[in-house]
Parts: C-alpha cells; sequence; structure tokens
C-alpha cells in the first residue's frame, strides 16, 4: 500500500522496514585459527552494538507513538507497530541476554541487563495500556533510564567499534535511527505542551546532531553505491522533516502532527536499512 502526505512536499512512500540482524558465532575448531578467533571477537562486539542499537531506537520510537496517540495522529499505526516494537524489544533483549551469559567474566554487563529486565516490563505494561496524558511523566521517566542503561550494556563493544572506520560508521548509523525518533517523540511532547522549552531546546540540540552525523555518514570511504543513493535519499526526506518540526504556528495541527508522524517512520525505514548495510560490512 503507498501513502503520501497531504502537504506540498512531503511525498514519500510508506512502507516500514523490519529488519532483523542476528548475529552469528564462530566455533573455533583449532586454537591456531587465530585470523578467525580476531573475527569471531570482532562480529560479536558488533553484534553486541546492533541488538543495543534496536532497543535504544524502539524504545525511543514506543514513546513517540505514545505522545502522537495523545494527539490522535495515526493511531491504528500508532497501535499496531507499538505491538511490533514491543515483539521487537523482547527479541532483541533476549538475544543480548543470551550471548552475554555465554561470555566469563562479564559481571558488569550482566549486572545492567539484568536492571533492563526488572525496567522494560514497567514501561512495556504502560505501553499497553490505553494512553493517558497523565501516565506521560512516568513514561518519559522509566524509558529515559532504560535508554541510559542500555548505553551501560554495550561494555567495550563500542571502543571496539571506535577503532575502525566501518565500526564508527555502522555506530553513528544506528544512532541517526534514535535520533530520528527522539526528535518526533520532543515534538508531539510540545505540542501536549508538556516542558515546552526544554522540548523546543532538546529539538534544536537533536536536529544539529543529526545534521552533524549526516554529514560524516555520506563522506564515508566504504559506502556502496547502494548506501550511496539511500543517503540521497535520506537527504531528501529530511528537509521536508525538519521543516515540519520548526514549524511556529499552529494553524492545521491535525495535517501537521500527521505529517511528522508519517515523515518519522519514512525516514526511519530508510536509516533501519543503511544501518543493515553498514552492519553487513562491518561483520564481513
Amino acid at each position: 500500500m503507498v501513502e503520501q502526505f497531504l502537504s506540498p512536499g512531503f511525498v514519500v512512500r510508506r512502507r516500514f522496514l523490519q529488519t532483523s540482524a542476528g548475529a552469528a558465532a564462530l566455533v573455533l575448531s583449532s586454537p591456531s585459527v587465530f585470523a578467525a578467533k580476531d573475527a569471531s571477537l570482532g562480529q560479536s562486539q558488533v553484534s553486541q552494538i546492533d541488538l543495543v542499537i534496536k532497543q535504544r531506537m524502539l524504545v525511543q520510537r514506543c514513546v513517540k507513538f505514545y505522545a502522537q496517540s495523545l494527539l490522535n495522529a495515526r493511531t491504528s499505526d500508532s497501535k499496531r507497530l507499538t505491538t511490533d516494537s514491543i515483539a521487537r524489544i523482547d527479541a532483541a533483549h533476549a538475544k543480548q541476554v543470551e550471548e552475554e551469559s555465554k561470555k566469563e567474566g562479564n559481571f558488569q554487563s550482566m549486572n545492567v541487563l539484568g536492571k533492563i529486565s526488572k525496567e522494560w516490563p514497567k514501561l512495556k505494561a504502560i505501553l499497553l495500556k490505553a494512553p493517558n496524558e497523565k501516565a506521560l511523566p512516568e513514561l518519559l521517566q522509566i524509558s529515559e533510564s532504560l535508554v541510559k542503561q542500555l548505553n551501560q550494556s554495550t561494555g567495550a563493544a563500542d571502543m571496539y567499534l571506535s577503532r575502525s572506520p566501518i565500526g564508527v560508521l555502522f555506530a553513528t548509523s544506528g544512532k541517526q535511527t534514535f535520533i530520528s525518533q527522539r526528535i518526533a517523540t520532543y515534538y508531539f511532547l510540545r505540542a501536549l505542551d508538556h516542558a515546552t522549552d526544554e522540548a523546543s531546546r532538546i529539538i534544536t540540540d537533536l536536529t544539529r546532531d543529526y545534521e552533524v552525523n549526516a554529514r560524516l555518514l555520506e563522506k564515508g570511504v566504504d559506502n556502496t553505491t547502494e548506501i550511496k543513493f539511500l543517503h540521497q535519499l535520506g537527504g531528501t526526506q529530511w528537509p521536508y522533516f525538519k521543516e515540519a518540526i520548526n514549524v511556529k504556528k499552529r494553524e492545521d495541527p491535525t495535517q501537521l502532527d500527521y505529517n511528522v508522524a508519517t515523515a518519522a517512520e519514512n525516514m526511519l525505514e530508510v536509516l533501519e536499512r543503511i544501518s543493515l548495510l553498514y552492519y553487513k560490512l562491518a561483520t564481513e
């Protein structure tokens, strides 16, 4: 099904990308195969980051859907995609716990994952109920705590990625998926008159971060033809999204909220595809 924006410039097809990049564990049959051992370690680190990237983005996406539902913006899609996002978080968290439990002496990461295992059900319980503006403060508090814990759960994996050009590209592309959803979240929070000044400041900061990251990614020496094309596509979507979130007067709030909700998902489709391609390059 193809859906188009109703306002000028927002003509982007709607097709929500579902990505599932499972991590492959390489079994060493001989202690003399040092190259294979190094490759296995690298793949494990990238896989760990990938699982965190997905959970972090999906948590933010769920909060976005909750806020936009309070504004009656694409509520049917919000409910369906929230259910889908919850299932993806459950699967990614279970996979991360499974992989981390196989490592020796990994007490710090396992401790953080234990906290996430206790905190996530609290957020999930709120998300599964009908949206209620009174529950918004608790929802935001739990989601922010979860994002911080997810960042802590990566351990030394971030250091591994920062040592390689493709690792930097992969990690940065993952940040973009999160930032895009966070910008939309704060747009809807501002529309709900929730911490309006703070929301505007956060949107400004995130917009700057997104544009800096986009320039870094576009210059990536490892970019394939497909990745370059997707960066170009994302580059055409971003100005319209940026314009919508910065509209000063909400003369037609229903249409404006619909545009932002749709643009955020269209952008995410492209950003997740880019992240998946970088993941594949990083694990080759």
